[in-house]
């Protein structure tokens, strides 16, 4: 049996700024799986059972936000 496919889409902002030419900063801001998209696994390949065929769980993480602060001196 083949299983779906298994797609995610992931992004990130950057925004930099500096101060008096040798100090700097940057903010971050990362997102996985921006979609909340659920990939699935596999269906149950023992076809001999009730659970033959289906699909009992998902293959990917739900949406994840991650938040930076960088600062160079």
């Amino acid at each position: 049996m083949r299983g779906p496919g298994i797609g995610s889409v992931d992004f990130s902002l950057f925004k930099s700024y500096t101060a008096m030419e040798k100090f700097k900063a940057q903010f971050r801001c990362e997102v996985f799986n921006l979609t909340n998209t659920p990939s699935f696994n596999a269906p149950n390949t023992a076809i001999d059972t009730a659970a033959g065929g289906r699909v009992t769980s998902t293959a990917s993480s739900p949406r994840q936000m991650q938040f930076a602060l960088k600062y160079e001196f």
